[in-house]
């Protein structure tokens, strides 16, 4: 064989395997993105929730209105970091953010819930047995969408270890370097009591 068509053939070999290896970081951090779309989608279905909750504590707990607003800024908070996450959802400082807001929010949730559930507990003795208190529903449903939005956050998680170790493995660690692909960012754990 002659050393051209050697050169040739080892040309297209590192082509081919650049072209595969970039390839498969391009599906690993779309993956990212699609799984983060879950996590949004339960975020935001918890934002409904704690509107209606917050409406719930004024109605019945008015003298709370600390807790109440601490909620309500929170998820406001959370709501906005959310937003510029789901347009990067791999960009470590707008994912960091967004864990920041949504651990502020479960410490004020927490807070709201357990002062509600302490309220509810009297003001329960004093309705029908058979009727369950409005709170609660909100407070069983709460607790529902907690649990789906851990078990979104730790599949996103899950892509993102996919995504970071393809990037950190031999020889596609000279792609994510030729081709600028970063390190994705975690979504950490939140304390999770409430609901």
């Amino acid at each position: 064989m002659s050393p051209r068509l050697t050169l040739l053939l080892i040309a297209a070999v590192l082509t081919f395997w650049m072209l595969g290896a970039y390839n498969r970081l391009v599906r690993l951090r779309n993956v990212i993105a699609t799984v983060f779309q879950g996590f949004a989608l339960q975020a935001l279905e918890r934002t409904g929730l704690v509107s209606r909750l917050s409406d719930l504590a004024r109605e019945h707990m008015a003298e709370r209105d600390d807790l109440i607003e601490a909620a309500v800024q929170a998820d406001k908070a959370l709501s906005r970091a959310l937003e510029a996450a789901r347009l990067k959802p791999v960009q470590p400082r707008t994912v960091a953010e967004l864990g920041r807001c949504d651990h502020a929010l479960a410490l004020s949730l927490d807070a709201l819930c357990a002062s509600l559930r302490e309220h509810v507990g009297y003001v329960d003795t004093q309705f029908d047995p058979e009727v369950q208190h409005p709170v609660i529903i909100v407070l069983e449903r709460l607790a529902g969408v907690l649990e789906q939005t851990d078990f979104a956050r730790l599949t996103y998680n899950q892509a993102v270890g996919d995504y970071n170790a393809a990037i950190r493995q031999f020889p596609s660690t000279v792609v994510a370097a030729l081709f600028g692909f970063k390190a994705a960012a975690l979504l950490p754990e939140v304390p999770r009591s409430a609901g």
